[in-house]
């Protein structure tokens, strides 16, 4: 049970690379109190552990059981240094095995291929666990440790390859999820059912394959696990990506439902503010004249209501609207809205499309100015056309650092899930139509330049 076979060995050999895969995936955690020696001691439990488990049996289903008690031990490391619940540790400790076993199968694969090592794989543990095939494997087959220098060159090029892109694909994934996405319980339930399947196939592989197979099934199962466990990778961050546009797609959905319904409150309270104060103006000036009031007054309570009647005139009713409500909204906060806009250019567009856009271009205009000093707090918008073509831009200055999700701007928000819904929208209204978005951020004026094509057939039902 504790004699020094290349299986036994290999239990260190692995808990050494699983721990490294893990590591460098969830060092990003909260870290716990005495965290040094912390993880000191738990490097020390899992290795204790793993030299600890006896092998008992030289079997397909007993090396399966040892990696993933193996696996366990390390969950339990994790929590045991680092302020994160279980799901999020077994979600990224997942990526780490995932990784390791990529590097495994791909390391045996090559093996196997070039034939550095007899042509056998690393896993084939020698004539003592069963092997008839009459090579003598105990010295160069079933751990790094009894293998000579090119299989060692081998080993440390296609694991450092292996963990360095699976170090960098985590961490570019890592930022784009929230808790939402790792607490999936039914995504992790089908990572580890691959996994495991992966896991139970290389054992078998491992201990049946010189006797019953051919080489050119075994290079074949090799390429199985290989895509298992990209598979298993690419669910728990492609489906999750997937997932999470999806929602974001709804939202924007529902927002603009919402907006629909907000363009036409907003169109019958500005036709009826209008009316009324076109009316109020008309009987201050004949009060004035009756009662003799002084006109320095009478010039100043007719600027007071004209605040409120509109003076936006576009020849598009629905932008008119928008920017007769987002005018009076920068005149609550200071801020110096000016537009030139050819608005019948864009009656192609529904009028809550239209709404949607330009209230948004607006308010990410507005809430970037309001608190700036009062000789930055301007906002330009230009609609015009040039040749097949309407063109719309809009500028604004701003403060601090704008940080970029592909070509568009993400929320500056702390709550990410609940923000940030209002570039999407645009980029939404902007795709329906077939155009594109460029944005400059120079000189800190943000500047936001969108095509769209005349007469473009919605592209979004």
């Amino acid at each position: 049970m504790y004699e020094f076979t290349p299986f036994f060995l290999y239990k260190l050999q692995f808990m050494a690379e699983l721990l490294l895969a893990e590591g460098m995936i969830i060092f990003r955690f909260k870290r716990r109190n005495y965290f040094f020696a912390r993880i000191i001691g738990a490097v020390l439990v899992c290795f204790g552990l793993a030299f600890a488990i006896p092998i008992i049996a030289y079997n397909a289903f007993y090396c399966t059981v040892v990696f993933i008690a193996l696996f366990v031990v390390s969950l339990i490391a994790i929590r045991f240094c680092f302020d994160a619940d279980w799901i999020t540790i077994l979600f990224y400790a997942l990526t780490g095995y995932a990784i390791q076993h990529l590097a495994y199968e791909i390391f045996d694969l090559v093996v196997v291929l070039t034939g550095v090592n007899g042509g056998l794989p690393m896993g084939n543990y020698g004539d003592q666990f069963g092997n008839s095939s009459g090579v003598d494997q105990s010295g160069v087959n079933g751990t790094i440790f009894t293998s000579n220098i090119y299989v060692i060159g081998i080993w440390l090029l296609i694991y450092f390859t292996i963990y360095l892109y699976g170090y960098l694909f985590v961490s570019y994934n890592i930022p784009k999820y929230n808790n939402r996405e790792q607490k999936n319980f039914e995504l992790i339930a089908v990572v580890v059912v691959i996994m495991i399947s992966s896991i139970v196939f290389s054992a078998i592989t491992t201990y049946y394959s010189v006797d019953n197979f051919d080489k050119g099934y075994i290079i074949l199962s090799y390429v199985y696990n290989i895509f298992c466990t990209l598979l298993a990778i690419y669910i728990q961050f492609g489906f999750s990506r997937r997932k999470k546009l999806q929602e974001d797609y709804n939202t924007v959905s529902k927002l603009w439902e919402q907006q629909k319904a907000q363009y036409e409150l907003s169109k019958a309270n500005i036709n009826f503010i209008n009316l009324k104060c076109h009316d109020l103006k008309h009987q201050i000036r004949s009060i004035g004249r009756r009662s003799e009031i002084d006109s320095d007054t009478l010039k100043e309570m007719e600027n007071v209501i004209s605040i409120y009647d509109s003076n936006v005139k576009t020849e598009n009713e629905a932008l008119d609207i928008i920017l007769t409500e987002k005018s009076l909204q920068c005149a609550r906060h200071n801020i110096q809205l000016s537009c030139i806009a050819a608005g019948k250019e864009l009656s192609f567009m529904a009028n809550a499309d239209l709404y949607s856009l330009f209230g948004n271009l607006i308010d990410n205009a507005i809430e970037a100015v309001k608190d700036l000093p009062d000789d930055k707090r301007i906002i330009s918008l230009s609609v015009k056309t040039v040749k097949a073509f309407v063109y719309i831009t809009i500028y604004n200055y701003y403060k601090g650092e704008l940080k970029f999700d592909g070509k568009m701007p993400v929320t500056t928000k702390p709550d990410k899930i609940n923000h940030g819904f209002g570039m999407k929208s645009i980029q939404f209204v902007c795709d329906k139509y077939g155009g594109e978005i460029s944005i400059s951020t120079r000189n800190n004026i943000f500047t936001l330049n969108m095509i769209l094509p005349v007469n473009k057939t919605s592209c979004v039902v």
